[in-house]
């Protein structure tokens, strides 16, 4: 699971209510969360303040060991 969807989980959000937060659709918040697509930086930003993390959380890629501890 990636620190992104977590972070989400960890605060009670939706992935719609979380998408409506930071101004982008869901589909797109799915995307990132997945590691399908990466944000813009203004996106990126917006997710930081959301979730609670840096941008070095946004942009660096998990690891298949991390998806697994998760």
């Amino acid at each position: 699971m990636s620190k992104l969807r977590t972070a989400r989980l960890q605060r009670g959000k939706t992935l719609i209510e979380t998408a409506t937060e930071v101004g982008i659709n869901f589909s797109g918040l799915s995307r990132i969360e997945r590691g399908e697509q990466t944000p813009s930086p203004k996106v990126a930003i917006r997710l930081c303040a959301v979730y609670g993390v840096s941008l070095d959380d946004i942009y660096r890629p998990t690891s298949p060991a991390e998806d697994r501890a998760a």
